[in-house]
């Protein structure tokens, strides 16, 4: 099941804003996405009872920053990493 939603603006400088939401009933997943302002995914994976949360922004030309952070049952886990698309 996905279903996606878009608001539009306008104006040509305004940032249209898409909403993303996705259940994979076999995976048992789900994934939530957003991109307008900047990138964001949220993802719960409830087998393993994880969720992870990422916001990408594009810094130049094709350079992006991300912060991924997976909280786990017992402890805490964040990554900040640059991305360089080819």
């Amino acid at each position: 099941m996905r279903t996606e939603i878009v608001v539009n603006k306008d104006s040509k400088n305004d940032i249209d804003h898409r909403f993303s939401l996705q259940f994979m009933a076999l995976q048992v997943l789900t994934k939530l996405e957003y991109k307008g302002w900047l990138n964001a995914s949220l993802n719960y994976d409830a087998k393993a009872s994880e969720t992870e949360f990422e916001v990408k922004d594009k810094i130049w030309n094709k350079k992006k920053s991300s912060l991924t952070t997976k909280p786990l049952p017992l402890r805490a886990q964040s990554t900040m990493g640059v991305r360089w698309d080819w």
